[in-house]
């Protein structure tokens, strides 16, 4: 028994109705939204005909009007890592620095900043990658600056490298604030030296330890001289008082 045959004309009917039923649904779905849903940890920005008519924190949306959209702006940390292994010092030392941190868009307390700024900044409120490569160039900036104005050791030794994390951390936060954003938890969790550079930096520590043991031995030797001393002057003073109880 043979299967009947579907009319061709049927298909196409089928399929151009189905086609204009996706056309009016993109086009209709221009002209409302409802229930769309912003999370505790982001903020939403609210179009009409192509402008912001309001920027709203986390709740659940309906609208209806010419051209209407919904647009979220995450509030959640954006990671980012740096290495730059062609640092040059204030005196003509090539370091490297990996450093890391977080950023951070605008908040719902920011609106007038998110507003302000959308037209031009509007990919990196809505974009983690965008932002996190931005924010990157602008760490390779800041990092060659402060570098840049310190000598090899106020860069790597001991206390300086947090003076250079702050360096980096302020110039960085600098940059970032003409987008609208904010960076914390700026780190420097390692210095990059060259083979020659590491033997430098090493032979410096040995004489800073050299020079400090030095200064404690000196300290010790002065304190013993003058633990003896005293106890010189004890002794003599002791005599002295036993021969004046002999002559009374």
């Amino acid at each position: 028994m043979s299967r009947p045959k579907i009319p061709l004309r049927a298909i196409v009917v089928g399929l151009l109705i189905f086609g204009a039923a996706i056309l009016l649904f993109s086009f209709t779905g221009q002209f409302f939204y409802f229930f769309e849903r912003v999370n505790e940890d982001e903020v939403a920005v609210q179009f009409e005909s192509g402008r912001i008519t309001d920027i709203v924190g986390p709740g659940v949306y309906n609208d209806v009007g010419l051209f209407v959209d919904l647009k979220r702006v995450s509030s959640r940390a954006v990671a980012f890592e740096i290495t730059d292994a062609e640092l040059i010092t204030k005196d003509k030392q090539r370091i490297g620095l990996v450093v890391t941190g977080d950023v951070f868009r605008p908040t719902l307390s920011q609106k007038d900043t998110i507003q302000e700024l959308w037209a031009e900044y509007n990919q990196l409120y809505t974009d983690d990658d965008a932002v996190r490569t931005r924010i990157s160039l602008r760490a390779q900036q800041a990092m060659k600056v402060c570098v840049g104005d310190r000598n090899f050791d106020d860069a790597v030794i001991g206390t300086a490298r947090d003076e250079l994390r702050n360096c980096i951390d302020d110039e960085l936060n600098e940059l970032a604030a003409n987008f609208g954003l904010r960076v914390d938890n700026v780190v420097v969790p390692e210095v990059l030296l060259s083979p020659d550079v590491q033997a430098g930096l090493d032979e410096i520590v040995r004489k800073r330890l050299q020079t400090e043991q030095a200064n404690q031995d000196l300290l010790r030797v002065k304190a013993e001289a003058e633990a003896e001393q005293e106890r010189q002057q004890g002794e003599i003073r002791i005599a002295q008082s036993r021969i004046q109880e002999e002559a009374r």
